[in-house]
């Protein structure tokens, strides 16, 4: 009779920690952004790259485009920490190449438009889009942010289809009315006669140099003083 009980005791703590696992600590943020990969499109271009990629080549401003924020929120008395992951496919811009060089570079993202899709214990994303309005990024007041290139950047040689190449991307980040000199890693490669652009890791930034505040609201007991940004982008030549 004892040995069932221990068991039974057991199974009980078992349960309730697998529940408390699930319901409050468990944090499964969607992966970052990266290239798209060979076996993720409907067929990858085995031709080689053009002789010469000069022009302007445009966002695509549809699947895969996207770009977002990361940030960790402590909710739940600070019981549980979780990372909030928001994303928008409404991203605008263009960059211009000239030999191996690419000269100029400008993009813009709707964070207006930003979605939540992570999945909070007891939170509504929804309201976290709501609150950023008036709150944090503050979107009815600063609804877009713009990266605009300021120094070339020099990719050595005409790369081949399919090839990653990895640089660093220089310019100033405008975001809640400020604006930064930054730079950041950038992943590139020629795929299906375009050209697929992705931060090679999240962008940290400090959300103090941009005058943001971050918010408390509602269930969240603290929101970290550091973000992060990511973003993937397609672009057509022309």
């Amino acid at each position: 009779m004892i040995k069932r009980i221990v068991i039974g005791v057991v199974i009980v703590v078992l349960l309730g920690a697998g529940a408390f696992y699930w319901f409050v600590i468990r944090d499964t943020p969607e992966k970052q952004l990266t290239l798209t990969k060979p076996s993720d499109t409907s067929g990858q271009s085995t031709d080689p790259a053009p002789a010469s990629l000069d022009g302007t080549w445009k966002v695509r401003s549809e699947d895969p485009t996207r770009a977002g924020l990361r940030i960790k929120e402590t909710f739940l008395g600070g019981v549980a920490e979780h990372t909030a992951v928001g994303r928008t496919s409404e991203v605008t811009g263009s960059l211009t190449l000239a030999g191996t060089k690419v000269t100029t570079g400008s993009f813009t993202v709707d964070l207006a438009s930003l979605g939540y899709t992570d999945d909070p214990p007891g939170l509504d994303v929804a309201s976290r889009a709501h609150a950023m309005q008036s709150a944090g990024l503050q979107t009815e007041q600063f609804p877009t942010t713009t990266f605009k290139l300021t120094k070339p950047i020099d990719l050595g040689e005409t790369p081949k289809a399919g090839q990653t190449i990895t640089k660093d991307a220089t310019g100033q980040l405008t975001l809640h009315g400020v604006t930064k000199t930054i730079t950041f890693s950038v992943d590139a490669q020629l795929i299906d006669d375009q050209i697929e652009i992705a931060t090679s890791d999240p962008v940290p930034v400090q959300l103090a140099d941009y005058d943001i505040t971050p918010p408390v609201q509602g269930p969240v007991a603290k929101v970290s003083s550091t973000g992060d940004f990511e973003f993937l982008v397609r672009l057509d030549k022309g």
